[in-house]
């Protein structure tokens, strides 16, 4: 039985991109109540750790569970928060995280999403295209 103060528990994940190791036996354990920071150099595997257990990223080997439950089996999606750091400061009027967290990165599972999410605000928002 999973401790059910236990947010995530990923276990031993190894990721590979275009056949290049980049997470090798990564563990992490979150429980309720915690602060958790994930620090590293640029192209350490961050991103990559946190894109592989919300399952943005395969893993080849690992498990990964989100409250108690396996990540193939978890549809709770609405218990769970991504903000990616790739804001974009050119444009503060219409890329900020306040409409990173209103147009999630994380879809609804059961819909289908055009790859990748549509347009970045970025792209079609008149004051980014002024600033370049």
């Amino acid at each position: 039985m999973a401790d059910k103060s236990e947010l995530l528990d990923a276990q031993g994940m190894y990721v590979s991109l275009g056949g290049l190791p980049i997470l090798r036996d990564v563990s992490l354990h979150v429980h309720a109540g915690e602060a958790v920071a994930i620090l590293g150099g640029n192209g350490s595997g961050k991103s990559t750790t946190i894109r592989a257990v919300l399952g943005l990223t395969p893993f080849q080997e690992g498990s990964v569970r989100l409250f108690g439950t396996e990540l193939s089996q978890f549809h709770a999606w609405d218990r769970v928060g991504y903000v990616p750091a790739a804001l974009q400061p050119e444009c503060l009027e219409c890329d900020s995280a306040g409409n990173r967290v209103l147009r999630p990165t994380l879809p609804p599972r059961d819909l289908p999403v055009p790859e990748p999410f549509g347009p970045h605000p970025r792209d079609t928002c008149p004051g980014a295209r002024r600033a370049h």
